[in-house]
């Protein structure tokens, strides 16, 4: 599966340009920072503490006007802070008395946000990023002030200390590192930490409730924070809470430990929660992603974005991702590319709008073969004038185009024709199933499927009135 995809473009990213950050004051006299200052890449370094915690604030040359600031649990700055350095951002890494999410580790973060915001005048909200355990301290905080939270990256993370450290998990238990995390939180006895609740993957709600942007960069091979215990598992947890805003991005095996050979994915994911600022992105995924959530199906599979692909694994029945922002509702196409992964049922379900009607265009269900529009005059795509028949071979991309105009529907795979119907007059509807995709979305059923390259656009004057001098005859 994972070559398959990777045969894509490599990493399309998460936002689109929509717009430039306008900036102010040069960083000399935007704060008054202690200590004497000490150049970082063209930016400058100030190191201090706070609450007898050591501070280092990296403070932008030429500071942005509302004074965002991104707050990292540990280590150096690398080119992700640049970039957000170069558009204004200000960085602030504080050290911690522990790395596992602990009390006083969490009033030390306390400590920090309330200097930052309020002696040094940085914004009120706060974009969250770290690595590995720091993902303990950075959820629970987030989960504790999601109000004040722009956005949180969390890179190879641990969201479930039970089977990381207690080997409760596909991993064997850590004695050592087991016995610091139970002093440092307090906990009387073993017994007492694996009963409580004071654990990320937890504490989902508040996140959910906030729509705060979660973003987890996760390997399938990762050896102490696997993906099925750790981000896979968050992620069911987080979606049964009705929580959308979750984009999980699976590293190629040959990725640095830390970050993405191209950083501009997690600096733009960042940029877009915090100031809708993102430079433009290489192609790849949807123009906005943020546009899109993972859609509400009951027993979801697992959805992630991996090689440029945005990938639904397979669920119990279906999993998928719905559009939420805005897109036309008339007079328009859409094109992708779709790919069936695993599984023998339809791989590609895209719902879409017929002005306020919604309906689907199937590919490859009822059995693996079956195409069609689902549904017309109440009848699904097995069962109109639209069904065809067709293979689809396993680990091979499609690309599918849909048009949507005045009473037609049309749609080609492979630029061949696949379904041309006057819809004038028509009752058009949805199967009930596929209810969470509406208005918009793209979903499996019992089956693992691939996207990528998703556009939407209008068509123009010419487009629209050929379409309708074309149409053909109700059969």
């Amino acid at each position: 599966m994972k070559s398959a995809i990777r045969s894509g473009q490599m990493l399309g990213v998460i936002a689109v340009a929509v717009g430039v950050l306008a900036l102010g004051a040069d960083w000399a006299v935007a704060a008054d920072w202690p200590g004497e200052a000490s150049p970082w890449r063209e930016h400058a370094l100030h190191a201090f503490a706070i609450d007898g915690h050591a501070v280092r604030v990296y403070a932008p040359k030429t500071p942005h006007d509302a004074r965002p600031w991104l707050l990292l649990d540990a280590g150096e700055p690398g080119d992700v802070e640049a970039m957000l350095l170069n558009r204004g951002i200000h960085v602030v890494v504080a050290e911690l008395p522990d790395p596992y999410g602990s009390p006083a580790s969490l009033k030390a973060w306390d400590a920090v946000y309330a200097a930052m915001t309020g002696q040094y005048g940085l914004h009120e909200k706060v974009a969250l990023k770290v690595f590995g355990a720091g993902a303990l301290q950075a959820h629970l905080w987030a989960s504790d002030n999601a109000p004040r939270v722009w956005c949180l990256v969390a890179d190879c993370p641990v969201v479930d200390f039970k089977p990381w450290l207690a080997g409760t998990g596909a991993t064997p238990a850590q004695p050592e590192r087991w016995q610091a995390f139970l002093m440092a939180h307090g906990y009387a006895s073993a017994d007492e930490a694996l009963q409580s609740k004071r654990n990320p993957i937890d504490r989902t709600a508040p996140l959910a409730e906030a729509k705060t942007p979660v973003l987890h960069l996760s390997r399938h091979n990762d050896a102490e924070r696997p993906y099925t215990d750790q981000t896979g598992a968050f992620q069911k947890v987080y979606v049964s809470e009705k929580g959308y805003y979750l984009t999980v991005i699976m590293k190629p095996g040959d990725a640095p430990e830390q970050g993405l050979e191209d950083p501009l994915a997690i600096a733009n994911f960042i940029l877009t929660a915090t100031l809708d600022g993102a430079c433009k992105p290489p192609a790849g995924l949807p123009d906005s992603w943020r546009d899109w959530r993972i859609s509400d199906f009951d027993r979801t599979g697992a959805v992630y974005v991996e090689g440029g692909a945005v990938v639904l694994e397979k669920g119990d029945d279906m999993s998928g991702i719905t559009r939420v922002g805005p897109f036309p509702k008339m007079n328009y196409e859409i094109t992708l590319d779709a790919m069936r992964v695993a599984g023998d049922d339809f791989f590609c379900g895209l719902t879409f709008p017929v002005h306020e009607d919604p309906c689907s265009l199937i590919l490859g269900g009822w059995g693996g073969t079956t195409c069609g529009i689902s549904c017309l005059d109440y009848n699904d795509a097995a069962n109109n004038e639209t069904t065809r028949y067709r293979e689809f071979n396993k680990g091979e991309w499609y690309a599918v185009r849909l048009r949507v105009t005045e009473g037609r529907i049309q749609a080609w795979i492979d630029d061949e024709t696949l379904v041309d119907v006057n819809t004038e007059g028509r009752d058009i509807d949805i199967r009930w199933e596929v209810e969470p995709s509406v208005p918009l979305g793209i979903a499996t059923w019992r089956t693992t499927g691939a996207v990528r390259n998703i556009r939407i656009r209008e068509l123009t004057g010419t487009e629209v009135q050929e379409a309708a001098e074309t149409r053909p005859k109700r059969s």
